[in-house]
């Protein structure tokens, strides 16, 4: 997280999981008003997160490679956030994963879909240092292909993206799953690439229960 970002620490004391310790750290920092990021959307638990922190009037962007996670998204907001009671798909794009394949966006009020791999992040037409927070949950979609996941090449440059975009005082949540192949590799390289930001700008964390080898990293 970027520097000045406090926490109390009594407020761990419940806190059993990484997706709970991820929600806790986002609720501190985020307020309505704020842009965020949800990098890799999936099934829309986390966008529904920071949905409900930043909206009215913030912004929010669910990114996701896989169609099919971008509409289960967009279904879980559309049912699950007040006001969000109609969908459309718009004429623009802003585009994909491969160089000239173009995809429509959905767009529901506040809120921006782009189905794209999240290395594209500054193709996004996101201000710099104007994101509050960002949420990335590796690996692959739950409930869906199992052989379609986040890899070191494009992780990497996701986060490098992600911290020119982040606003002084906003976050960068990752969540790295080890249990699969090639998810080991990617939590290093996670690791490595966040222990290499500036001491002055920003404090970096990792989360794990050190008694679970398998259990989900979360950094900060």
């Amino acid at each position: 997280s970027r520097a000045r970002l406090a926490l109390d620490a009594g407020s761990f004391a419940p806190v059993t999981g990484h997706r709970e310790l991820a929600h806790t750290v986002l609720s501190s920092v985020c307020r309505p008003g704020d842009t965020v990021v949800d990098a890799t959307c999936g099934n829309g638990h986390d966008s529904e997160f920071l949905a409900e922190l930043v909206l009215p009037g913030g912004q929010l962007h669910c990114i996701d490679v896989q169609r099919e996670a971008i509409e289960a998204t967009a279904q879980r907001l559309r049912k699950a956030v007040a006001g969000l009671d109609s969908l459309h798909v718009s004429s623009g794009t802003r585009g994909s994963q491969e160089e000239g394949s173009r995809r429509p966006e959905l767009g529901i009020g506040g809120i921006e879909f782009h189905c794209v791999s999240h290395q594209n992040l500054l193709g996004l037409g996101i201000p710099l240092e104007s994101v509050r927070a960002f949420m990335y949950n590796l690996g692959y979609l739950p409930g869906g292909d199992k052989t379609v996941t986040t890899t070191v090449d494009s992780t990497l440059p996701s986060l490098r993206h992600a911290a020119q975009l982040t606003c002084p005082g906003g976050v960068i949540c990752a969540t790295c799953y080890i249990g699969h192949e090639g998810g080991e590799e990617e939590a290093h390289a996670v690791r490595e690439e966040l222990a290499s930001l500036p001491q002055g700008e920003w404090r970096v964390c990792e989360h794990r229960p050190l008694n679970w080898p398998l259990s989900p990293i979360l950094f900060t």
